[in-house]
C-alpha cells in the first residue's frame, strides 16, 4: 500500500504547485492591467495639459479683444467659464492616477525607496500584427495550470477510490504489543499479542460510497472548468479583435478629423464667424474624442493581458522538443 500512498502524495503536491502557478500568472495580468491603466492616465493627463495651453491661449486672445471692444464683457466671461472644463478633467485625471499608481504599489509589494519607479507616459504602439489567434482554445486547455491541477485531483481520488476497493478485504487495524496474562495455576506469563479486526461486516463500503462521489464531483469540476476555460478565451479573443479595429479606426479617421474640426472653429471664431459656445462645444468633443481613444488604446493592451492569462500564460505554443 505504500507504493500506491507516495503516489497518491505525489500527485497531490503536483495539483497544488499547478493552483500556485494560476495565481502566479493571475497577479501578472493585475499588474499588466493597472500599469496600462497608469500609463493611459499619464498619457491622458499629457493631452489635456496641451489642450489647457491651447485653451489658455484663446483666453488670452479673448482678453485682448475685451480689452479692445470687439467683445463684451458677458462674452469674455463666458470664454473663461467655458475653458475650465479641460482644467476639471485633469484634476479627476491627477486623482485616478494616483489610486492607480498606489494600487501598482500594492500588487507589486513595493514600499520606501522602490515606489520611486517610472515609467514611459505613453501606452506601447500597437503591434503590426497580432498572435495567430487560431487554436486558442486547444492551447488553453493543455497549458492552464488550474485546469492540470483539477485533473490531478480527478487522478488523485480515483486512486484513492481505486487502493480502498482493492483493500477492503485487509484488516482494518492490527496492533502489536506485549501484555502479561494469570494462568489457571496462578503463574503470570509475559509474552507478545497480536490484535486485529477483520472486515466481516463493515468492507468500506461507506468510504467506498464516498470516494465514489467525490470522485464523479470532480469529474463534473473538471468538465464545467473546460467549458469556462474556452469560453473566457473566445471571449476575450474577439474583444481583442475588436478592440484592435476601433484603435485603428480613432488613429486614422476620428482623431484627425476632431483636430482639423478644432482648427477650423478657431479660425471662425477669431474671425468671429463663429460663437464662443459652439467653440466650447468643439472643444469639448476633442476632450471626449481624446479620453475615448486613449481608453480604446489602454483596453487593448489589459486585453490581450486577459487573454494571455486565459490562455495560460502565452500566446504562443510553446515548441517540442526533439
Amino acid at each position: 500500500m505504500m507504493p500506491m500512498k507516495r503516489k497518491i502524495a505525489a500527485t497531490n503536491l503536483e495539483a497544488a504547485e499547478d493552483r500556485v502557478t494560476h495565481a502566479v500568472v493571475h497577479l501578472i495580468s493585475e499588474v499588466k492591467e493597472e500599469f496600462y491603466t497608469y500609463q493611459a492616465e499619464l498619457q491622458l493627463e499629457q493631452r489635456l495639459n496641451l489642450i489647457i495651453q491651447a485653451d489658455q491661449a484663446a483666453v488670452d486672445l479673448a482678453k485682448s479683444q475685451h480689452e479692445a471692444g470687439n467683445i463684451n464683457e458677458a462674452a469674455y466671461i463666458n470664454i473663461q467659464t467655458q475653458m475650465a472644463a479641460p482644467r476639471l478633467a485633469l484634476a479627476e485625471e491627477q486623482k485616478r492616477k494616483i489610486m492607480t499608481r498606489e494600487k501598482l504599489n500594492r500588487l507589486m509589494g513595493l514600499w520606501g525607496v522602490e515606489i520611486e519607479w517610472t515609467v514611459q507616459p505613453s501606452l506601447p504602439e500597437l503591434p503590426e500584427h497580432d498572435p495567430s489567434l487560431a487554436n486558442l482554445e486547444e492551447l488553453a486547455v493543455n497549458q492552464r495550470r488550474d485546469l492540470l491541477a483539477q485533473r490531478k485531483d480527478v487522478d488523485s481520488i480515483g486512486q484513492a477510490l481505486a487502493l480502498k476497493t482493492n483493500t477492503r478485504y485487509l484488516p482494518v487495524q492490527i496492533y502489536i504489543g506485549v501484555d502479561t496474562e494469570r494462568e489457571s495455576d496462578n503463574q503470570r506469563v509475559t509474552g507478545p499479542i497480536l490484535d486485529t479486526e477483520l472486515p466481516i461486516f463493515d468492507q468500506g463500503q461507506g468510504e467506498i460510497a464516498k470516494l465514489s462521489s467525490q470522485y464523479r464531483h470532480a469529474q463534473n469540476v473538471l468538465k464545467a472548468l473546460v467549458i469556462r476555460i474556452r469560453s473566457e478565451v473566445r471571449e476575450e479573443r474577439d474583444t481583442l479583435k475588436i478592440n484592435r479595429q476601433q484603435v485603428l479606426y480613432y488613429k486614422k479617421e476620428v482623431v484627425p478629423l476632431n483636430v482639423s474640426s478644432v482648427n477650423q472653429t478657431v479660425l471662425q471664431y477669431n474671425a468671429m464667424q463663429v460663437s464662443a459656445n459652439e467653440l466650447f462645444l468643439t472643444k469639448q468633443r476633442e476632450l471626449d474624442t481624446e479620453r475615448d481613444y486613449i481608453e480604446a488604446w489602454r483596453d487593448y493592451w489589459i486585453t490581450r493581458a486577459a487573454l494571455e492569462e486565459a490562455v495560460g500564460g502565452s500566446l504562443h505554443p510553446a515548441k517540442k522538443q526533439p
